[in-house]
């Protein structure tokens, strides 16, 4: 599992997109095989010290200081992010028949930006897409909304229960006795 991951990721290096995207077409290919199971039971506290990794290396990417001085662009970035993606998931969720409910908490769900648009701008400024500023733009917005996302979820789960009671678009579908 590690020898393809690591070999998938070699490959896409070799073609000139980025070793981290190998990896993570390697995660999903792999998360669908019959391994899949196994592998994710042995690595499990490996992938836990990577994920603490992970997000102590969010902490050093973050500039306090740029925060401060763009903090305008900062939230644009954050509302808009937040506000379009809660909006397109609640309405696809909703759209696909899902109780309301559902769709209101799917789409607070995917309020954050996430992990691909690291690679993402990573990748542009590489290619000289973007400048270091736009880089570090998303990079500060993408870690604020990954670590404000619980509490939007929470804070939604508990404001869509609260809200259930008096309005009726988020009742769920009760028995026919019920009612």
């Amino acid at each position: 599992v590690v020898a393809t991951a690591f070999a998938i990721a070699a490959l896409t290096d070799y073609i000139g997109l980025s070793a981290a995207l190998g990896a993570f077409v390697a995660g999903l290919l792999l998360s669908e095989s019959d391994f899949g199971h196994r592998a994710l039971s042995e690595v499990a506290p490996l992938r836990d010290i990577f994920a603490a990794l992970f997000f102590a290396s969010l902490g050093m990417l973050t500039d306090p200081m740029f925060i401060v001085d763009n903090y305008v662009n900062v939230l644009s970035i954050i509302g808009s992010v937040v506000i379009l993606k809660f909006a397109i998931t609640t309405v696809l969720v909703r759209a696909f028949g899902y109780l309301p409910n559902t769709a209101v908490l799917s789409g607070l769900g995917m309020t954050q930006i996430g992990e691909f648009s690291f690679i993402l701008v990573a990748a542009a400024l590489t290619l000289g897409v973007v400048d270091q500023e736009f880089h570090s733009l998303i990079v500060v917005s993408a870690v604020l909304t990954m670590a404000v996302a619980p509490t939007f979820i929470s804070g939604g789960t508990w404001a869509v229960g609260s809200l259930s009671q008096r309005v009726r678009l988020l009742r769920p579908y009760r028995l026919a006795s019920n009612r």
